[in-house]
């Protein structure tokens, strides 16, 4: 009895381990199948012409095509002023309709030295 017993034990541990092989592979080729779905689905870019070409080269032309791209895309109208950089705008200030003269006597009297500065015109 204990003999039969024996073999019903091995009988089982042997299909536990058959079932969590089994398992393993079919997780394993589930996996693989999904990844060739995501492979099959994604768009192929074509990049210039038919040619050998360095990584850099590949980076760049990707890059203008999505600037072309993005034109087509951008909405037709009226083009927007360009806004610029602070340093740009302190070397090309917006010019004013007032003189020289007009400018600096209001700084004096801003900075209050009107009795001791005068503005000459020459």
């Amino acid at each position: 009895m204990q003999m039969y017993i024996k073999k019903l034990a091995n009988a089982t541990e042997n299909a536990f381990a058959d079932r969590s092989m089994m398992l393993g592979e079919n997780e394993e080729l589930f996996r693989q199948n999904c990844e060739k779905e995501v492979r099959a689905s994604t768009r192929a870019k074509k990049v210039g012409t038919a040619r050998v070409m360095k990584y850099e080269d590949i980076l760049k032309e990707q890059e203008l095509r999505e600037k072309k791209e993005s034109k087509k895309r951008a909405r037709p109208g009226r083009p927007k002023k360009k806004q610029l950089e602070p340093d740009q705008q302190k070397q090309n200030p917006k010019r004013r309709k007032y003189s020289e003269r007009d400018t600096a006597i209001s700084e004096i009297a801003a900075s209050g030295l009107e009795d001791y500065c005068s503005v000459m015109e020459f």
